[in-house]
């Protein structure tokens, strides 16, 4: 679509009709929100829908700080619905805010488009006796059925309402999808054990590439990427959004832009969708939600030395809204972690060639933008013990897997048993007992290691030639620093960084253990292997910073809840109930989906792409229907 340029250096001025004054600013994540220091003695409400209206006892003592600074003195462009982020979520919200006859622009920080949907595996258990479910045969199962098992798996940490939204709009995406052009497979049992099959993913078809491989979360993508070139919606990559405009306790304005070519100003008529991603990658941020998240573990979106980042999610888009108000909910369960052994790498990457996308409907997949995990795999923990700084054992290795509990000084000692799935095995939650078994440690940095001998390494397939000459640039993308060898436990010790008295005494007491079949220490169920034969190899614990749930505050239609006017001064008598979230106050003309909106509870499993896909629809849709402020 055509982009609408505004040259005048009143044109952002003009174009307002219900702004007052001509203060100008932006609320900017480099230089903190401009909040005003005056605190009214009523607080103007704008809400934007029905279900956003006050009740009358919050709206009379919702006073509260000036949020906001207007618009700048020049916009530089100008369209209906500014979008920022162009991964799955911000491509879903484009398609429809264009579909509905608004001039639609997405802006994306990245050299690239596509995001971290782009390398996702492109399933989602999804189920409310759907059509897929029925063409499969599967019974048993409603929306009701499938609405209280999401509660569960959420821990009932997710707004009831959002989760009430997104079974109800399940059906309806995948007959979008397929009318994309996607296939689905053959239904499997998805991320819950319980309850009817509701696994969702693409089949292989002729309608995208590549044919021969199995679809992930790129077919996903390029789907959309064709839906949008059809809808004329332009991607301006490396647009990096540095800021909100929102005139004082009132609408979003627009957004502020770092560019290649220096600073621009875009107005968003309608609204402005924010889909930027996570946190994963801002270790300042997460640290200060949780101060476990030091230095000593990695981001996610990583590629070997020498590459760019395959993606970024610093939380620009968190920042940004808090900046003009938003909220953000329960950011103390700030991120997934996912364990790596040998690598810092959570996945490795090519650079993507400048043709992958040529316009029509070729993705080149040829050269593969995925290339496989990175580290080496621990199958069976029986072949290993794990120590920590001081050389000494800290877990019960088995905890690793699903099979049993942990017991030791720095764990509780058993799987939360309220939770309604229980987290054990290696599962990407803080809360799964082996991950925190090392997040609680207080060694600074940790330091921590799997070691075997040469016959566990064998039986464990580890590539023993790269341990001794790791190369993170190559598969498997071992580390110097995360890998190591020795033809005795000293000399090992060394090398890891670690005790060697501690280790070599670990060592000798774990094997009495597996003479004796008791392990007094963790309680390992039976040990079975001796560490005895060299050479010892031994691979470091990296912890890798990962996929979050929760982030901006949303209501069931996508739109953003103003944190401030919802809860400044609210009545805390007896008898006080909370608003709904659908009937929180909000900042007009503003919405965000996917992984920066909190639409999930903490311990919701992975399989959430096609969640974030439904809000950003509903985002989409809805700010198409937002009146112009043009």
């Amino acid at each position: 679509m055509t982009e609408e340029k505004k040259e005048s250096n009143n044109s952002g001025i003009s174009r307002r009709k219900f702004i007052q004054g001509t203060t100008t600013g932006v609320a900017l994540m480099a230089g903190g929100a401009l909040l005003g220091s005056a605190i009214p003695t009523a607080r103007a409400q704008t809400p934007n829908s029905e279900t956003a209206k006050l009740s009358p006892t919050r709206a009379a003592s919702s006073a509260g700080p000036v949020l906001g600074s207007g618009p700048p003195t020049t916009w530089n462009q100008s369209y209906d619905v500014v979008v920022v982020g162009a991964s799955g979520a911000g491509m879903c919200a484009a398609i429809e805010a264009a579909t509905a006859g608004s001039n639609t622009l997405i802006i994306e920080k990245m050299p690239w488009w596509g995001g971290l949907y782009t390398m996702a595996g492109g399933s989602s258990t999804f189920g409310g006796n759907n059509h897929i479910q029925q063409r499969d045969g599967i019974t048993g199962d409603s929306i009701e059925a499938w609405y209280a098992t999401e509660m569960k798996g959420d821990d009932w940490r997710a707004p009831p309402e959002i989760v009430r939204t997104y079974v109800e709009h399940g059906d309806d995406w995948l007959y979008w999808i397929e009318s994309l052009g996607g296939v689905w497979a053959t239904t499997s049992q998805g991320v819950y054990p319980d309850g009817p099959k509701r696994g969702m993913s693409l089949a292989a078809s002729p309608n995208y590439p590549p044919t021969n491989q199995t679809p992930w979360g790129y077919t996903l993508v390029y789907l959309f990427k064709k839906r949008l070139d059809a809808l004329k919606v332009p991607i301006l990559l490396q647009y990096a959004m540095t800021g909100i405009y929102r005139e004082p306790n009132g609408p979003v304005l627009g957004v502020a832009v770092s560019t290649p070519t220096g600073s621009m100003n875009i107005a968003a008529n309608k609204a402005v969708v924010v889909t930027t991603g996570g946190t994963s990658d801002n270790t300042t941020l997460l640290h200060a939600y949780d101060p476990r998240y030091d230095n000593d573990t990695y981001h996610d979106g990583a590629r070997p030395p020498g590459l760019p980042d395959a993606w970024k999610n610093t939380g620009d888009g968190h920042l940004a809204a808090q900046a003009i108000g938003a909220g953000l909910t329960d950011m103390s369960y700030a991120c997934y972690v996912s364990l790596r052994w040998g690598t810092h790498l959570y996945y490795a990457f090519e650079p993507r060639p400048a043709n992958w996308w040529d316009g029509s409907q070729n993705m080149n997949i040829s050269k593969s933008l995925y290339l496989g995990s990175a580290g080496v795999s621990i199958t069976d923990y029986q072949q290993v013990i794990v120590v920590k700084n001081d050389g000494t054992r800290f877990v019960n290795e088995l905890a690793a897997s699903a099979t049993t509990l942990l017991k030791g000084n720095d764990v509780s000692g058993s799987v939360d048993p309220y939770a309604p799935y229980p987290l054990v095995g290696s599962g990407e939650c803080m809360d799964d007992q082996f991950t925190r078994a090392w997040l609680n440690l207080p060694d600074r940095p940790r330091n921590c290691w799997a070691v075997a001998d040469a016959n566990g390494a064998k039986t464990l397939n580890w590539p023993t030639a790269a341990f001794a000459s790791p190369n993170p640039q190559t598969s498997p993308y071992l580390y110097p620093d995360a890998v190591t060898t020795a033809n005795d436990l000293p000399t090992l010790a060394g090398l890891m960084g670690v005790s060697a008295k501690g280790l070599v005494n670990t060592v000798a007491s774990y094997n009495s253990y597996v003479t004796s079949g008791t392990d007094p220490d963790f309680g390992k169920a039976t040990p079975k292997v001796q560490i005895q034969t060299p050479p010892y190899y031994a691979a470091k614990w990296c912890v890798l910073r990962h996929t979050q749930r929760n982030g901006i505050r949303v209501n069931s239609r996508a739109q953003v809840i103003d944190q401030i006017a919802s809860q400044w001064g609210a009545d805390q008598g007896v008898g006080y109930m909370p608003l709904s979230i659908d009937q929180e106050p909000v900042i007009p003309h503003l919405y965000a989906a996917g992984e920066v909106a909190a639409i999930y509870g903490q311990r919701r499993f992975h399989n959430t792409l096609y969640g974030y896909g439904i809000f950003g629809r509903i985002a989409g849709q809805n700010a198409a229907a937002e009146p112009s402020m043009a």
